[in-house]
């Protein structure tokens, strides 16, 4: 009987052991990435309905990214900065993305960029992830309804470094 207790607590010994190194590894804190250069990806992407109409609200777009050096972000008293979250938008017309000249007379494209708030994290360790999400009416310009549409989006960093450029697929609005 006792080489049995015995040979149970040694057992449960070896598996309290394996559990507190796995808790331990599964807890050490991974570094986010290796590249100052932010990277990027889609996470989801999703187009409403109005609640009480037959026809499209707005566009959801989500991401993640990340930086191992964290300069993401432009503090609030930096006013000559531009954008740094870059969507462009594309009409598929004939079934070739199709950027829309705004009608002022001046060839400027519709997007949506945005310009981000400072992120960088206090403390040594600068690194940094999370999501973003923007929301895209679905009707981007008065007057202009397009059908199908895709974006292209790219974050850049303080440094300028740009992060790879994602696609999203061809959304179908209804208007």
């Amino acid at each position: 009987m006792s080489d049995r207790l015995g040979y149970m607590i040694k057992s449960g010994a070896k598996i309290i052991l394996l559990y507190c190194l796995t808790a331990f590894i599964s807890c050490k804190r991974e570094p986010v990435s290796d590249s100052v250069i932010p990277t990027l990806t889609l996470n989801s992407y999703q187009v409403l309905p109005y609640p009480t109409q037959n026809k499209d609200s707005i566009i959801i777009l989500k991401f993640s990214y990340s930086d191992a050096d964290g300069d993401i972000g432009y503090p609030d008293s930096d006013t000559l900065s531009g954008s740094d979250f870059n969507i462009d938008f594309f009409e598929i017309i004939n079934g070739i993305p199709t950027p829309y000249i705004i009608p002022l007379g001046n060839n400027n494209t519709l997007n949506f960029s945005q310009r981000l708030p400072y992120l960088t994290p206090d403390g040594k360790d600068k690194s940094i992830k999370g999501e973003i999400t923007f929301r895209i009416p679905a009707i981007p310009y008065l007057g202009y309804y397009p059908d199908t549409v895709e974006f292209k989006c790219q974050l850049f960093d303080r440094a300028g470094n740009a992060s790879n450029q994602i696609t999203t697929p061809r959304l179908r609005i209804k208007h």
